[in-house]
């Protein structure tokens, strides 16, 4: 703990795992931390390509056993660059491992992750459940830390957030502190956090499950006018159907533990015409289509 207490006053209300997500260290970059970084563990991982205009992640046969509790089984998906793509599937079945096995936090016990296109240095943002922002800090020092961590410097750092904080609905709240901001503008604050990164996948595990229904109505809508602006790769987790197909360019359902593919839906929706998008008569059969994988595997 010698690096935190010198590197912040405190870190009283934080929950370490979400801070070990966020603000992960890898000493192997130049000119300082950076977040979430793809770095080698004992499983097998390859770093292929720097193409700008193209990338793919796979995910090929992945396994994972914690001891004798298996959570992962021969777990196959992918994902090409600036696809918006969600993990839904019953609690506990493993969606969140798969994040930590793709951001390189923990190794897989078996199967190979391939990053294909994005470059050699980091790929991924994780932003995890809990928005994770920092008491003591406001809003805009909250957004900058990982810029910091990265080695920007601070001055320049503040310059870009402010710029965005319009595109985030946190304009004139910059010198606020998390406590006297709604839920829904927390997590705002924490996905341009992660934005800021400019890692170019971002990891979005179930960012609104903690909001009430119209805020997170709110958002959904927000986000999904905001991904075409992010020109990012989304990997979100949810357990809401009509979320993932409302933001989703396809969605992959997972079965209990221990976690397979049930099924790799295509969500081909047309989502500039006029009229309420849930209501439209494919919304309605993805939909249909999603609930029977789940209820075939008993998560309803």
């Amino acid at each position: 703990m010698h690096f935190f207490s010198s590197k912040f006053d405190s870190l009283r209300g934080i929950h370490f795992e979400d801070f070990w997500k966020i603000y992960g260290f890898n000493r192997r970059v130049s000119g300082g931390f950076c977040f979430i970084q793809i770095f080698n563990r004992n499983g097998s991982r390859e770093l292929l390509g720097e193409a700008v205009t193209t990338g793919r992640i796979a995910l090929e046969g992945i396994s994972k056993n914690y001891a004798d509790l298996e959570v992962l089984r021969d777990l196959n998906l992918e994902v090409n660059r600036g696809e918006f793509v969600t993990l839904i599937g019953p609690s506990g079945s493993g969606k969140s491992t798969v994040f930590n096995i793709l951001s390189g936090l923990e190794p897989a016990s078996a199967g190979t992750v391939k990053v294909e296109g994005f470059g050699n240095e980091r790929a991924f943002a994780y932003m995890p459940q809990r928005d994770a922002l920092l008491p003591w800090r406001n809003i805009l020092d909250n957004v900058i830390l990982g810029q910091e961590l990265q080695g920007v410097a601070r001055k320049k750092a503040r310059a870009e957030a402010l710029s965005q904080l319009p595109f985030f609905g946190l304009e004139g709240f910059e010198k606020n502190y998390p406590f006297e901001l709604s839920g829904g503008m927390r997590q705002r604050a924490a996905l341009l956090r992660t934005v800021l990164t400019h890692c170019p996948v971002l990891l979005l595990d179930e960012p609104f499950g903690a909001l009430d229904a119209l805020t997170r109505a709110q958002l959904q809508q927000w986000l999904g006018e905001l991904r075409t602006r992010l020109n990012r790769t989304i990997l979100f987790i949810t357990h809401d159907v009509e979320e993932a197909l409302l933001l989703s360019d396809r969605v992959y359902v997972l079965s209990p533990r221990p976690a397979h593919v049930v099924l790799e839906l295509p969500v081909d929706l047309d989502r500039s015409g006029p009229g309420e998008l849930v209501t439209s008569p494919r919304f309605v059969e993805l939909k249909a289509q999603l609930l029977a994988a789940l209820k075939s595997e008993g998560a309803l």
